[in-house]
């Protein structure tokens, strides 16, 4: 991985993307010794956002998992909640 002191990012920030994007090589900005970002190809970047989205998701349903399987666990019916929270007359049908 190419690596680009920030500083030089303006003037070399093209060369750069064009490098990214046709060599689909990654380029690592830093400053002062730390890696602060990174120009990466598109299709990549996509890759990475589907990935956290699954990660996510993982991780809600096994937050959910642990509570429903909490015996002890106290529901409230989606009727009560929708009074308390005065919502009677935003939700549709």
């Amino acid at each position: 991985m190419k690596q680009m002191p920030i500083a030089k990012a303006p003037e070399q920030m093209t060369e750069a993307i064009n490098q990214a994007v046709e060599s689909q090589e990654r380029i690592i900005l830093n400053r002062d010794g730390k890696e602060i970002a990174a120009i990466i190809p598109m299709a990549e970047f996509r890759l990475l956002e589907r990935l956290l989205e699954r990660l996510e998701d993982q991780h809600d349903i096994e937050a959910a998992e642990k509570i429903l399987s909490d015996p002890d666990q106290k529901w409230t019916p989606l009727e009560e909640v929708i009074q308390e929270l005065g919502l009677e007359n935003e939700i549709p049908g």
